[in-house]
């Protein structure tokens, strides 16, 4: 943006411009031993904190749930049955039973309340889709229970 100055000894009027080139560095220069350490316990904290934290992994798998026959067309009626017993299925997915048998048959060290808590289930809008997602800090694991 320009400005302007006039110059009490000369009596003119000069119009210069700001150039971002010119900034004056000599702070930056001077303080630049304080800049380098503040950068690097910055790093230091960053790679500490990220360090630190136990990685968790999400495994997902999609049910099609259908009542009747498997044949390719269905009824609308077929089609209503089977978002009803999907709406069932994602409340008996999370039922205490289904979770302890689960939880036996691969032999996994948690609780029955600790393995519902990392166990997701959704319905997705408008189909026959069960989504069933699970955490845990294990990649197989997650992917076994799911």
């Amino acid at each position: 943006m320009p400005t302007s100055r006039i110059d009490p000894k000369e009596n003119s009027f000069q119009i210069s411009r700001w150039d971002p080139a010119g900034l004056d560095i000599s702070i930056f220069l001077k303080n630049w031993v304080l800049i380098l350490i503040c950068c690097a316990v910055g790093g230091a904290a960053v790679y500490l904190a990220s360090s630190s934290q136990t990685p968790v992994f999400t495994a997902s798998t999609t049910l099609l749930v259908r009542s009747g026959e498997s044949g390719v067309s269905a009824s609308l009626g077929e089609i209503q049955a089977s978002r009803e017993i999907s709406r069932t299925f994602k409340e008996l997915i999370k039922t205490n039973a289904v979770i302890e048998q689960v939880r036996d048959e691969l032999g996994l060290p948690y609780s029955v309340n600790g393995l519902k808590g990392n166990i997701r289930v959704d319905l997705l809008a408008g189909t026959q889709l069960l989504a069933v997602s699970v955490t845990d800090t294990s990649p197989e694991l997650a992917a076994d229970i799911a």
